[in-house]
């Protein structure tokens, strides 16, 4: 019996002093006293102040803001606390902070947290560092006075319902680097007039754009393979849209609501058995060269219609792969412009001799 309990024993005090090397292996990089506050932070709930900013160190040594009880309109956050780097904002720590005009954000920061700025109603800017490579849901849901964002170059997802509401918010471009735009993501973002989409998404999600009440052009990107349900619902002055021949799906009612819009795609596309059976106007996305210059919408002929597309394209009215830019710059200034527009219209009614169309 005596030496069962010492053979316990024995092994009791291998497997403890195995844990404690273990822990003395992993914390290396960690000091006494940085560990200690950890401790303490995660035990008793324990924060820290710098002028009205609220936030713990993490475990691995770095800076989470959970909050803030300052009074300042123009907020900017240090790129560092305590000589440790700021690398995440928690969930809802600015919500309803609605006397925040204006708000720098940490280089250092990697994400922007749910609700992290939701209801932030007089937040009117926003410098979010390259650092940061998602924005979560609700992010910024229901900041009605944002008028202008610059997303960062390296960013590479936007949730749910991220910018919803923002009814201020005029004109947004968004990085080719992202993949993932969740549902809802600009719904109802009433002053919005341009939209760049990256060419890197596969879908654009349902509602995404929803009851944009002023936006007119949207330019769907070669790479989405799908337009989801509501995705344009209620953009009552939408004109334009253009959908490349690789999207294969439109879901119900997506553009319910737009009853100005043409829809512009291939012959024979999705795009164009989806815009017929709803009673949308199509007409043909010139994308296919004929070899002929002036030749844009690539019937083998030069004519007033071409001259019409490229005028339309000098103002933005149309979308252009680069091949038909090509085509388009008769007088080989490196752009298709007016001048080019004429040139065409005065060959196509035998006003001139143009023999580079030929070429």
């Amino acid at each position: 019996m005596k030496k069962k309990v010492l053979l316990v024993c024995l092994t009791a005090a291998m497997i403890m002093s195995c844990a404690s090397a273990a822990l003395s292996a992993s914390a290396v990089e960690i000091t006494e006293e940085t560990a200690q506050t950890v401790i303490d932070d995660e035990a008793s709930g324990k924060s820290h102040n710098y002028n009205g900013i609220i936030y713990r160190i993490t475990l691995r040594g770095e800076i989470n803001i959970i909050g803030y009880t300052g009074d300042s309109s123009s907020l900017s956050i240090p790129d560092q606390l305590e000589n440790k780097p700021v690398t995440s904002i928690s969930a809802s720590a600015f919500r309803n902070q609605t006397g925040i005009r204006s708000i720098a954000l940490p280089y250092g920061l990697r994400e922007i947290s749910s609700r992290a700025f939701e209801n932030c109603s007089s937040l009117e800017n926003v410098i979010i560092p390259e650092t940061v490579t998602s924005i979560e849901s609700y992010a910024f849901k229901d900041c009605t006075s944002l008028s202008s964002i610059a997303l960062p170059q390296n960013l590479t997802k936007i949730g749910w319902s991220a910018f919803e509401n923002c009814y201020d918010l005029e004109s947004i471009t968004i990085p080719d680097e992202v993949t993932s735009i969740g549902r809802k993501a600009f719904k109802s973002c009433t002053a919005l007039k341009e939209v760049t989409l990256p060419n890197g998404i596969a879908v654009i999600s349902a509602q995404t754009f929803q009851d944009c009440v002023n936006l007119e052009t949207v330019v769907i990107p070669n790479s989405a393979s799908g337009i989801n349900s509501e995705a344009f619902k209620g953009c009552v002055r939408l004109k334009n849209v253009y959908i490349p021949s690789r999207v294969k799906y439109i879901g119900a009612n997506v553009f319910d609501g737009c009853e100005r819009l043409t829809v512009y795609g291939k012959k024979y596309s999705t795009a164009e058995v989806y815009a017929v059976g709803k009673g949308i106007p199509f007409r043909t996305y010139p994308s296919a060269s004929s070899g002929i210059k002036g030749d844009i919408d690539g019937d083998g002929i030069i004519t007033s219609n071409d001259a019409l597309l490229v005028l339309r394209y000098s103002v933005q009215l149309e979308k252009f792969d680069e091949d038909i830019v090509e085509q388009a710059d008769v007088n080989g200034d490196g752009k298709a412009d007016s001048s080019d527009s004429l040139s065409i219209l005065r060959y196509s009614v035998g006003l001139r001799d143009y023999s580079i169309f030929e070429r």
